[in-house]
């Protein structure tokens, strides 16, 4: 039941993030959104951290995350929204967790097992045929 959810939400999240692209410039429909997750999130972080996450240096460790972690991939994100379909997006997305399989290998030394590789590998060409074939459909048009 978790999994339809997520897969639900995946593509919700295409869908109105599509629309939202095509509806803004740049990345102007992101900053209101990003402010208002901000907001939404800092009423349990305050809760649960009390006072030190009134720390300047807390606060600016948490500026730079939410720019590196959260703005600029997603404003990366809304710039192919506008310019891939939908369908090779939502594979490009399913790269998501093969990326971090990777980082955590290389960064963390987090061992990679035969099946992971081996799923790694096929997300890969999954997303190398998706792009693939965005290329051919927009040559013909």
């Amino acid at each position: 039941m978790f999994i339809i959810a997520a897969g639900g939400l995946w593509a919700l999240y295409i869908v109105l993030g599509r629309r939202l692209a095509h509806a803004t410039r740049g990345a102007n429909g992101l900053a209101p959104a990003c402010a208002v997750s901000a907001l939404v999130l800092a009423v349990p972080g305050v809760a649960s951290a009390r006072g030190a996450l009134f720390d300047p240096k807390v606060i600016a460790l948490c500026a730079l995350l939410g720019l590196l972690g959260t703005a600029i991939p997603y404003a990366i994100e809304m710039y192919a929204l506008r310019r891939v379909p939908a369908r090779t997006f939502s594979v490009l997305l399913s790269m998501h967790p093969a990326v971090a399989a990777l980082v955590g290998a290389a960064v963390l030394s987090q061992g990679l097992g035969a099946r992971d590789i081996v799923a790694i590998a096929f997300v890969i060409a999954a997303g190398t045929g998706a792009l693939a074939s965005a290329a051919r459909v927009r040559a013909a048009q």
